[in-house]
């Protein structure tokens, strides 16, 4: 078991696969909703690590749910 799946555990958290990966997506999307922002500022925000805030950016991008703007500044695209 993972030190974060362990934790969620200990906690109570039910493990349920892809329910993580919803739940972080959402937060990214409702974070730019209201405004754009740097991919720093997102990391800041959010908490994470530079490369999955940057998986879940590029990901999002891919689907049409948010846009890359010139100098890695993303938003919600609307």
């Amino acid at each position: 078991m993972r030190v974060d799946d362990e934790i969620k555990y200990q906690i109570g958290l039910t493990l349920i696969d892809g329910v993580g990966d919803i739940i972080a997506k959402k937060l990214l999307i409702d974070l730019l909703s209201d405004n754009e922002m740097h991919i720093d500022a997102i990391v800041e925000s959010l908490s994470w690590g530079f490369s999955k805030v940057a998986n879940e950016l590029l990901q999002a991008e891919f689907k049409g749910i948010i846009l890359s703007l010139p100098g890695k500044i993303y938003k919600k695209n609307v």
